[in-house]
């Protein structure tokens, strides 16, 4: 959940800026607005980004809390390219040849010329898609030692005077060197995202927008995706997705293995035969960690130096391995000729998609994102309790800030109204039940955390593997660093509550997450660091985010 527990046993700020009722204003207020923004299907952002270089990037950009989007990258007088995103399927990229020489390898321009051309996710210089709306929200919020759990008293933002931005009024919220402009009239919404440039230009990619390295300032104004906007996003995106099928893959180097096999031949007919490898440039086979890659092969055959026949199939192999393509052409010789030469040559080239995987795809993107309906059903009744309640603990006000979508799931979770907390000795529980005459303390994990997590998975032999362990760039770095804080802060807040746990006889700590990789990836993460006991303590559970459920009245 956006927003943070205060354990009981976390000491008391000192007097002075730590209890400012301003800073703590103006965190409770960019809590408010962080969910908001990573609740919306989707946002606009228009403005200045950070590139490789350290000069300003323009990048107007429609981006999904799902991960995929459309934008437009303008690199000045450096050529002018748009980007494709569609999450786990891929980022693709297609520009004029100033585009290509800007942001590609030698030779791009003439290699890919206007056709889509699967990328690195980062290989523009900037990393896209830290603008996705929970990673975004996830880096506004200033670190906490605990997951749920409030800043350092020094760490809390500042509050700004009002102004206008965008023709609205807006509060500045000052963390570090990121500025946030959150509008006053209404629900909280952060409208402008500020990250101070200053020093040399980094020496590798420069990410946007939280705590971004020294280099180029970033200016993003945003914007919800709605109503007309969000269709037409919707649309875009699967006419685009439908433009794939000649898609090049940049991160596959197609080769031709060997000598081509010419025979067996007929008076009046050949075959050729062509081995292919493919192997994988992606910096890290993290980012595709199982999928197959593709090469279209052209072999072109001749008779007597005579074309005769090209073919041009497609083979599909596993990153590093080998397929084969044949091409069989038929001819008329002369019937005097007691011999005659037939020749073959072949190239390859990589293709990102099939067939297949772009209907697929546009498939998917039918159903993306869909608007959030009024809830069709009557608010649920929800228990307010206070004092002890079945159990040794008792019920007590929350006094933390806790992002509307973050308050919906706990309540729909625990069927208690959101603003109390059950505080067993140190600790507070979003809830409790008492089963089979055994106590179950309840965590509750909504939505937002499976992209902040990216940077790690569950490997095929169930231990986590991160990002930069098999890539050391820039990028998978910050991911990695990313998914390691979340994953240590929210172990380090389950501890706490197992100690607590491990104290009640029979008692029991279940985890309920909305995002079943985020369940997975929790669970896989504490065995790891925790005691066979204490993780035998914990139960884990996925439930998913209910749409129609109103919260509480």
């Amino acid at each position: 959940m956006l927003g943070g527990a205060a354990p009981a046993h976390r000491p008391q700020a000192p007097h002075g800026s730590g209890d400012d009722p301003d800073r703590r204003a103006a965190y409770e207020l960019l809590v408010a607005a962080a969910g908001e923004l990573a609740d919306a299907p989707a946002q606009h952002y228009t403005g200045t980004v950070p590139g490789r270089d350290g000069r300003a990037v323009r990048l107007d950009a429609r981006i999904g809390r799902d991960g995929t989007a459309l934008s437009t990258v303008d690199f000045e007088d450096r050529g002018h390219g748009d980007l494709l995103d569609l999450g786990d399927d891929g980022t693709y990229a297609r520009g004029d040849d100033a585009f290509w020489d800007t942001a590609g390898p030698a030779g791009a321009a003439a290699a890919y010329g206007t056709a889509w051309v699967r990328v690195d996710f980062d290989a523009l210089g900037f990393d896209a898609r830290a603008l996705i709306p929970p990673v975004l929200a996830a880096d506004l919020l200033p670190p906490a030692a605990e997951d749920e759990g409030l800043p350092a008293p020094g760490d809390l933002p500042h509050l700004g005077d009002p102004a206008t931005v965008g023709g609205a009024e807006a509060r500045a919220v000052r963390t570090g060197a990121t500025t946030v402009w959150i509008a006053t009239g209404g629900p909280p919404r952060i409208v402008r995202v500020e990250t101070a440039g200053s020093g040399p230009a980094p020496s590798g990619p420069a990410y946007v927008p939280a705590r971004a390295p020294s280099g180029a300032a970033t200016a993003l104004d945003v914007a919800p995706l709605a109503g007309g906007g969000l269709a037409g996003f919707r649309d875009a995106l699967r006419a685009r997705a439908g433009e794939l099928g000649g898609a090049i893959d940049a991160q596959v180097s197609p080769a031709i293995e060997g000598q081509i096999k010419v025979g067996p031949c007929a008076p009046s007919s050949c075959q050729a035969e062509v081995t292919v490898s493919g192997r994988l440039t992606a910096r890290s086979a993290y980012l595709r960690p199982s999928a197959p890659v593709h090469a279209q092969v052209t072999i072109a055959m001749t008779v007597e130096n005579r074309p005769i026949k090209t073919c041009t199939p497609v083979v599909t192999m596993p990153a590093g391995g080998t397929a084969t393509a044949q091409c069989t052409a038929t001819y008329t010789v002369k019937t005097t000729q007691d011999s005659y030469l037939v020749e073959a040559k072949a190239s390859a080239s990589a293709r990102a998609l099939l067939p297949a995987d772009v209907q697929r795809i546009v498939d998917r993107l039918a159903t993306a994102l869909p608007e959030p309906e009024p809830p069709a059903v009557a608010p649920p009744p929800c228990e307010e309790p206070a004092g002890a309640a079945d159990g040794p603990g008792d019920w007590h006000p929350s006094g933390r800030p806790v992002a509307r979508p973050a308050a919906l799931y706990q309540e729909q979770v625990t069927g208690v109204r959101h603003g109390r907390q059950y505080r067993l000795g140190r600790h507070d529980f979003d809830g409790l039940s008492v089963e089979d005459g055994g106590l179950v303390l309840l965590e509750a994990k909504g939505e937002g955390y499976a992209w902040p997590l990216w940077g790690v998975r569950v490997g095929s032999d169930g231990r986590l593997v991160y990002a930069d362990d098999q890539d050391s760039s820039a990028a998978a770095g910050r991911w990695a660093e990313r998914a390691r804080r979340t994953l240590g802060g929210i172990e380090r807040q389950l501890r706490a509550e197992v100690e607590q746990v491990r104290g009640v006889p029979g008692a029991r700590l279940r985890v309920v997450a909305a995002e079943q990789t985020v369940l997975d990836e929790l669970r896989e993460y504490s065995r790891g660091v925790m005691s066979a006991e204490d993780f035998a303590r914990i139960e884990w559970r996925h439930e998913a985010r209910d749409p129609g459920f109103p919260g509480c009245p």
